[in-house]
């Protein structure tokens, strides 16, 4: 048997390197839609690291129950939401979650934390392996990332632990930051459940005298100043002031009760307050008037609204970020009424459209789109109550040939009544073509265009799958072009790269439908050739193919005629696997060398 001639072949980006680009991209994405958010990291969650099922788990106020906020279906790729699991009814895998360390059971049914689950949850998903990553903020474990594994029960390796654990702390942020944009209901709701004035009050309420001296405090006071409340009875109102404010209050006091006229609104004030260890915060101040048995007092509630700063502070970036982006960004803003007339059309993606600003108003979205069914059928869905994320190629009509992602939800009155449409339109046409660029880079051969190995190995392996059923014979030929290398050294590499194109027009030139020829690199090329009936059938094959590449390539004013040296090996009698027959096809080649080449030998 002759020695075997080994190619290396390119190897796969690491785990690490994959990992990283998809942290990079979920990093870069909008959260601000906290549920589109989490739709789209579990998606990409569970594609990257090979999971059946991903999901995100909140832990209810006093961490009883978890509930699911969200979970992926990916073979399916459905989504549902509202399961709930009681601490009580697991109450090891509870204990585990307060541990705050990630959960990685390679065998969920048996491993002490998660096989209580067996019966109920993991036997009738058929999950067999698990990795529960929890979620912090705060210092605090609020929920958990769920990833659940069908099939032969798996070994979760440190780097995908690692991206799980990314993947939650990002989840956290997006909780954040959905979280502090609540700050200033939050603040509201407080107000009215607690009322003014009770010791029960959130606020703190101080009463001063005429020398401004706090004759009382609340209990919340000496959490909010860090005063104790005796400590604070008798003393003067400055002591929770910074220093720069002292003097100004009490002239301001003084000049009060001397004219009686209010230099600031005492319905709502904004002062700065200082903490005893010194910090200082932002406080809003109601003032209130009365007397009693001869005594001028004052009382006021104060409210520390740090929270409120932070989260208006926070807006105010979102409103900026958000005004930058319809500025700038390729997106559409739209929306209809009730019979999908546009009462609304903005935004900079109106440019790659063709269309101004406000341009489609008074239009009906379905006279426009009268040749396009596919958004006529969305637009109908929405305006019967669907709310749809959908990536939609423009057929017809405005924007014909762009690709756009778009976000539609239903305007209804408060009778549930739906009585327009609204939505955002991201085109995503230059960013889907460089995917499909990528995509046939990445299986094709960038000098040929012909297929390369990873997609001929692909298409071999289905094409010997249906030769099982069917009985049919497969040929591989494994195609060297002789003395190649003499042409690159002589006429230069633009001229081999023209023979090795020429090679592959005249390859695809005489194969069937339904054959693949795939460029390996360099001077080789492959050929898969299914259904054959017989070995002579291929043997006539071949003679054509041999007598084709043996016509002289014209190479500018010269030709150079190029003799080939061709192996064969059948399915299954040579080989009833991809690596048995791609190796015995490889020792055919190799005979057919050793025979002085421009030759063909079978296996």
């Amino acid at each position: 048997m002759p020695t075997l001639i080994r190619r290396p072949r390119a190897s796969a980006p690491s785990p690490s390197a994959r990992f990283q680009k998809v942290l990079l991209s979920l990093a870069k994405s909008d959260s601000s839609r906290l549920d589109a958010y989490l739709r789209y990291v579990t998606a990409l969650d569970a594609r990257t690291i090979g999971v059946e099922r991903v999901s995100v788990w909140l832990f209810n106020e006093d961490k009883s129950e978890i509930v699911c906020e969200i979970l992926y279906m990916r073979s399916s790729r459905i989504y549902t939401r509202g399961a709930r699991l009681q601490a009580s009814d697991y109450p090891s895998y509870f204990r585990a979650l307060q541990k705050k360390r990630t959960i990685a059971a390679d065998d969920a049914r048996t491993d002490p934390k998660t096989r209580e689950f067996t019966k109920d949850y993991l036997e009738p998903f058929k999950i067999t392996s698990m990795m529960d990553v929890p979620i912090h903020r705060r210092g605090r474990v609020v929920g958990i990332v769920c990833h659940e594994h069908t099939g032969p029960k798996r070994k979760w390796s440190f780097e995908e632990q690692d991206f799980a654990a990314s993947i939650a702390d990002l989840i956290a942020l997006a909780l954040e930051s959905a979280g502090g944009r609540k700050a200033e209901d939050l603040l509201r709701e407080t107000q009215e459940r607690y009322g003014i004035i009770a010791e029960s009050a959130s606020d703190a309420i101080i009463t001063i005298d005429e020398k401004s001296l706090m004759v009382y405090v609340n209990r919340i006071c000496q959490k909010m100043f860090g005063h104790a409340r005796n400590a604070m009875i008798g003393q003067p109102i400055t002591m929770i002031m910074p220093p720069s404010m002292r003097s100004r209050h009490l002239a301001a006091v003084g000049r009060y009760l001397k004219t009686a006229k209010r230099t600031l609104n005492w319905d709502s004030a904004e002062f700065t307050a200082c903490h005893k260890n010194g910090r200082e915060f932002p406080v809003e101040i109601s003032f209130g008037e009365f007397r009693r048995k001869g005594r001028h007092l004052f009382t006021g509630i104060i409210r520390d609204i740090s929270a409120r700063k932070k989260a208006q502070e926070l807006l105010r970036r979102a409103e900026e970020r958000y005004r930058l982006i319809a500025a700038n960004a390729p997106i559409i803003l739209f929306a209809t009424d009730a019979r999908g007339v546009f009462t609304l059309v903005d935004g900079k993606g109106l440019e790659g459209a063709g269309l101004e600003p406000g341009q489609l108003v008074g239009q009906s979205i379905f006279d426009l789109y009268q040749d396009d069914p596919q958004i006529r059928r969305i637009v109908q869905r929405v305006l019967a109550g669907e709310t749809l994320e959908e990536s939609v190629e423009v057929k017809a009509g405005p924007g014909t040939g762009r690709i756009y992602e778009f976000y539609y939800a239903p305007v209804k009155d408060e009778r549930g009544k739906v009585t327009g449409a609204t939505g955002v339109a991201t085109d995503v046409t230059e960013r889907k073509r460089a995917e499909q660029k990528l995509h046939f880079m990445a299986y094709h051969d960038g000098l040929t265009e012909l297929p390369n190995r990873l997609l001929f190995e692909d298409r071999l392996g289905v094409t010997l799958a249906n030769a099982r059923r069917s009985g049919d014979l497969v040929a591989v030929i494994l195609i060297d072009l002789d003395n190649f290398k003499s042409i690159n050294d002589t006429l230069g590499h633009a001229a081999g790269d023209k023979v090795l194109r020429e090679v592959a027009r005249r390859l695809r030139g005489h194969l069937r439908e339904g054959d693949t020829v795939a460029r390996l690199g360099g001077d080789e090329f492959i050929l898969l050739l299914p259904q054959i009936r017989t070995p002579d059938n291929i043997k006539a094959i071949a003679d054509r193919i041999f007598e084709a590449l043996k016509s002289p390539i014209r190479l500018g004013r010269a030709s150079r005629t190029v003799t080939t040296s061709m192996g064969i090996a059948l399915f299954p009698r040579d080989g009833g696997e991809i690596k048995t027959l791609v190796k015995n096809v490889d020792v055919a080649l190799y005979r057919a060398k050793e025979k002085g080449r421009n030759n063909y030998q079978f296996f």
